[in-house]
């Protein structure tokens, strides 16, 4: 069983300490929701679980394999930040063909499109989408392809109560698959997830 452990952790950007201390684990199939205010440091700790950011101090395993300091180990994580990655100036289509060769990936844009209700989309400018059609295309990027945990920041943004149903049955589903969700989030609605921490 896959599992996720932060022992420690401690993050610091200059000579402020964003967060110290910190220790969690998360098993295959589990959500964990990390709360807090704007400026706790949430991205911070998604940043540096994903490898953008060195610790300054503590450990993260999967299944008891330490990560080394330089994570060349990415590929188990996808991270999904709460600015969109996308390119404007290109289309809904031409963004996930992007992404499918920098993830080495096959894709039917098509299907994919269909799971996040932009199929109508596929040839639209991307600068021409709202923000809540940017943000669940950002989100379609989860499905290219099969990697054990994903890093959610604030990815409620923009979306609509029927979408961020939407969201989370789609969490709960790979959580039946054993996957690993961590998510950060300040906004206040339901979540059915249990497991949380408080930054």
């Amino acid at each position: 069983m896959e599992k996720l452990t932060i022992t420690n952790l401690a993050c610091k950007r200059g000579s402020n300490l964003v967060f110290d201390n910190l220790s969690f684990e998360i098993k295959s199939g589990e959500t964990f929701l990390i709360k807090g205010s704007n400026g706790s440091g949430k991205t911070s700790l998604m940043r540096t679980m994903a490898g953008f950011i060195k610790p300054y101090e503590g450990k993260i395993f999967i299944d008891n394999e330490q990560l080394n300091a330089d994570r060349n180990d990415k590929e188990k994580f996808q991270f999904i930040g709460e600015k969109s990655a996308l390119k404007n100036n290109l289309s809904v289509k031409n963004n996930i063909t992007l992404w499918s060769l920098l993830f080495n990936t096959s894709v039917n844009v098509d299907d994919l499109l269909k799971v996040f209700n932009l199929n109508s989309f596929i040839n639209s400018d991307v600068a021409t989408l709202s923000d809540g059609q940017k943000k669940r295309l950002s989100l379609s990027k989860l499905f290219l392809d099969n990697r054990s945990v994903w890093l959610l920041d604030e990815p409620y943004v923009f979306l609509d109560e029927e979408n961020i149903a939407d969201l989370n049955n789609k969490i709960l589903k790979f959580n039946e698959r054993s996957g690993i969700v961590i998510i950060t989030s300040n906004i206040d609605i339901d979540f059915p997830f249990n497991e949380r921490i408080n930054l």
